[in-house]
């Protein structure tokens, strides 16, 4: 028995997005909303419309990043993060902001060392069948390079009151509408391409045997798919910093809350709630003490943490 209809949960989406065009620091008054050129329109068009977009495009794709990692590798615990590519975007862009910021621009340092990375995991995946390798590699890179990026930090600590901790803990931006819409457009690409290799990842979760023997081709699935999260993932914290629990929980939260029977369903909710949860979780993260504005990698595990812990909680019920 599912603990949640889906249906109804997803109505929280639009909601969410509401929510967050209308509520912030600066009261709106909602006559004035459409008429152009007023302040009200302005603020919810010009700055919250934009960042709303941008925040559901981020939570999305850490959301589908998630799942196709966990079953890519096999691994519930696996999430977006667990490859190491943040870590070398993350130290990209913070030594482009220390170092270079009058030479290249962070965020552009930061994705081109990600893509570098990129390149690399495809090598070592194009070498082995076997998925472990691919990951246990993405864990020591992600050691190493998070240590030198707190080294690099421990050691510029006149650069710990400004923008470098928000690459850790991820920080929303106001962005302008053309950089949300591009953002918005390369999530959606890659969702569309990912959610054609649904059936694929359903038999990868069986195993690469059984997957064979369906005629699936595993190496190149996961070439294929290794390619594109990633250079998704290093976009996202090239622009954002690391937000951290939506792309390992929210699939898990789907899987006890829906209990979905397919891929291309677990990718479908954990899209759409992905997404949404980022949008409340910065709604709160600039409402909660205007006009401080907390790192929303620090909301989402504040926020989501509670409920994934009752819903296992619940399942550890039913199944006693």
């Amino acid at each position: 028995m599912r603990f949640c209809k889906p249906g109804l949960f997803l109505l929280l989406l639009p909601v969410a997005f509401v929510a967050a065009m209308v509520w912030g620091a600066e009261p709106v008054h909602f006559g004035d909303v459409f008429t152009p050129g007023s302040l009200s329109h302005r603020i919810v068009f010009e700055f919250r419309f934009p960042r709303v977009l941008l925040c559901f495009s981020a939570g999305a794709s850490l959301a589908l990043i998630g799942v196709v990692y966990q079953i890519l590798f096999r691994n519930p615990l696996a999430e977006p993060y667990v490859l190491g590519t943040a870590s070398v975007v993350t130290l990209g862009a913070a030594a482009g902001e220390i170092f270079f910021l009058n030479v290249i621009a962070p965020p552009l340092l930061g994705f081109t060392a990600g893509m570098v990375l990129m390149g690399v995991l495809v090598w070592i995946s194009s070498r082995s069948s076997a998925p472990e390798r691919v990951l246990l590699f993405g864990m020591g890179v992600n050691f190493v390079f998070s240590s030198l990026l707190f080294l690099m930090l421990s050691m510029r600590q006149q650069s710990l009151g400004s923008g470098s901790l928000r690459w850790l803990f991820g920080q929303m931006v106001w962005p302008s509408a053309g950089d949300a819409v591009l953002t918005l457009g390369v999530v959606v690409a890659v969702s569309v391409l990912v959610f054609r290799f649904a059936s694929a990842l359903d038999t990868l979760s069986f195993g690469d045997t059984v997957a064979r023997s369906l005629g699936v081709d595993p190496l190149k699935v996961r070439l294929l798919l290794l390619t594109l999260s990633s250079a998704m993932l290093s976009w996202i914290v090239s622009r954002l910093g690391t937000i951290g629990f939506v792309g390992l929980v929210v699939p898990n939260f789907v899987r006890l809350a829906f209990r979905p029977t397919s891929s291309r369903s677990l990718l479908f909710l954990s899209v759409l709630i992905g997404g949404g949860f980022l949008i409340l979780a910065d709604l709160a993260s600039r409402t909660l003490q205007p006009p401080l504005e907390f790192p929303i990698g620090i909301v989402t595990t504040i926020l989501g943490g509670p409920i994934f812990l009752y819903l296992l909680w619940r399942k550890e019920q039913h199944a006693g």
